[in-house]
This record gives C-alpha cells, sequence and structure tokens, in this order.
C-alpha cells in the first residue's frame, strides 16, 4: 500500500482524487508524509500543501529533496 508513496506510481491518481474533494488552492495538510511525494504532487496542483511525520529519518528525506518549509516534525508525547 505504501509503495505508491515511495516509487511515485500512483501518485497522479492520488492528486486527481484530492482534486474531486479540494477546490484549486485549498490548503491540504499531510499527516504522515513520510517522504515527501504526495506534499510535492499536491503542490504542483496548485494547492498550498504541507507534511508531518513523527519519524525523523523519514522526513529528513523529504527535507532533503524538497523545500523545507512545507514539512515538519510531528513530536509525540
Amino acid at each position: 500500500m505504501r509503495q505508491h508513496i515511495i516509487d511515485g506510481t500512483d501518485l497522479e491518481v492520488d492528486a486527481r482524487f484530492v482534486d474531486m474533494l479540494a477546490r484549486r488552492g485549498s490548503t491540504e495538510l499531510d499527516i504522515g508524509c513520510g517522504h515527501g511525494s504526495a506534499v510535492s504532487g499536491l503542490r504542483a496542483r496548485g494547492h498550498a500543501a504541507f507534511g508531518i511525520d513523527p519519524t525523523p529519518e523519514v522526513l529528513d528525506v523529504a527535507l532533503d529533496n524538497f523545500d523545507s518549509e512545507w514539512f515538519r516534525e510531528l513530536i509525540l508525547h
């Protein structure tokens, strides 16, 4: 299930699904954003998308590959 997030194979389908549910330009939050590919895809389609993830090592990949302003670490207590 998570493989499409890692390799990007179904991100276009996911982005079109979000387009059906949300107006272009709306703000979207990807909780558990992982590597950040979905956030990047949503931004490319005109959404103001942001991601949070509780795993610093995974989030580092997103921060290395995309704009760091798009992502934050989710600290769970």
